[in-house]
């Protein structure tokens, strides 16, 4: 007697597994010298086999972080990181699902793109176990000089903000005056000049012997 309960989708992933074969990682990484394999590699190796077998995708974003970072050329630009459901559906309306994360920097507007892609190229290859003969990473390598903040840097700063902004200091004046945004990132004698800032702007609203100690610790 035939298994009515029997998902199509669980026959048709081997015998799309069983006529891919090995993707070759022939595209190399010029910055880093290493070898990759894009993502048009891998789907012009399972289109044509998806389509024989009736199985296609379908994709679930859950966004988790978007930051500005700078390039060492001083550029900004914007690094993303989703993780992307991708459902793989058979002709019975069986399915399974692959999860598979994807970051990217991109110094234009193709941050988004660039994360989808390399996303979807390792669902496939976790997917349908894709071999290759070399190991992985990625193509695009970006030289960054400031990386996301963590909460803490986020937290202090806002609270340097806060303080200097009761004293009478703006965002901006800060900025002006240190040359640079402290959101981006703080070198070694950044609070010394802001204890500086603080302390000037506040001699001037109170007298001296009245003057808080509550800035950041460095």
């Amino acid at each position: 007697m035939a298994d009515t309960n029997k998902k199509l989708i669980f026959e048709k992933i081997p015998l799309i597994m069983q006529e891919i074969g090995a993707v070759e990682k022939n595209r190399v990484n010029q910055k880093q010298s290493f070898n990759f394999r894009g993502i048009d590699d891998v789907y012009n190796a399972v289109q044509k086999i998806m389509a024989k077998h009736q199985v296609f995708t379908t994709v679930e974003i859950e966004p988790i972080s978007r930051t500005e970072v700078v390039s060492k050329q001083n550029t900004k630009g914007v690094w993303v990181h989703n993780r992307y459901h991708y459902t793989f559906h058979a002709a019975d309306s069986s399915s399974v699902i692959t999860t598979a994360d994807g970051e990217a920097v991109d110094y234009g507007d193709k941050a988004s793109n660039k994360a989808a892609s390399i996303s979807h190229k390792y669902a496939l290859i976790q997917t349908f176990a894709i071999p290759t003969k070399i190991d992985d990473p990625d193509a695009t390598t970006n030289e960054i000089s400031a990386t996301a903040p963590d909460k803490r840097h986020v937290a202090k700063v806002n609270e340097i903000y806060a303080k200097l902004g009761a004293v009478g200091v703006s965002k901006q004046d800060l900025i002006d005056r240190l040359g640079y945004d402290i959101a981006n990132g703080m070198p070694n004698d950044a609070m010394e000049k802001i204890y500086n800032i603080f302390n000037q702007a506040h001699r001037k609203i109170m007298p001296v012997n009245n003057m808080p100690k509550n800035m950041p610790k460095k």
